[in-house]
């Protein structure tokens, strides 16, 4: 949630609009860019199953490779890298929603599931009222950090994700023994 927050839409626009000196047009084409992927890798994706840890790791890879596109646009002054920034995080949100629902789901135990979800919305909530300011203020002092911190971010989930379904597994695999004895 943090990471997602940390670069928020306004962010990329005054990234594209004030550091690369882009137009309105640009952000539009970002705009369709990412409604594009979405429904043409959702389609692929929907007729799949798609419980497996790779694809949850493969998601939150993507968010890595979309922000070191950002923090290369400015070296190229291109606009190039942030359209394959915004094709990356795009296919990285419809491969990893899915699974991390999911996982979530199969972890939480049924009676906790209300209070937990109501908890991380609330969360949600409160980071995104606050995260996107500092990341205003942080952006227009120096722009990569933002970037770095995302990525660093990205990459404690995946470990977090790697350690979560080998735990989740282990308890799948030992859950049935202890059923028989």
């Amino acid at each position: 949630m943090l990471a997602e927050a940390i670069i928020p839409s306004i962010i990329i626009s005054y990234f594209v609009l004030i550091i690369l000196q882009q137009s309105f047009f640009i952000l539009m084409l970002l705009e369709v860019t990412n409604s594009a992927v979405t429904i043409l890798l959702g389609n692929i994706v929907k007729n799949r199953e798609i419980k497996s840890r790779n694809w949850l790791v493969g998601g939150v890879f993507l968010f890595i490779i979309a922000q070191i596109m950002y923090i290369l646009a400015p070296h190229f002054n291109s606009i190039v890298p942030v359209f394959v920034g915004v094709i990356f995080c795009t296919a990285g949100n419809v491969l990893w929603f899915p699974v991390h629902n999911s996982l979530l789901y199969r972890t939480i135990p049924e009676e906790k599931r209300g209070t937990f979800f109501g908890s991380m919305s609330t969360i949600e909530r409160t980071i995104g009222l606050f995260i996107p300011f500092i990341s205003a203020l942080l952006i227009t002092v120096y722009l990569y950090p933002l970037f770095i911190v995302a990525m660093v971010l990205y990459a404690v989930c995946i470990i977090g994700y790697i350690r979560i379904t080998n735990q989740t597994r282990k308890s799948c695999r030992i859950s049935p023994t202890l059923q028989k004895k």
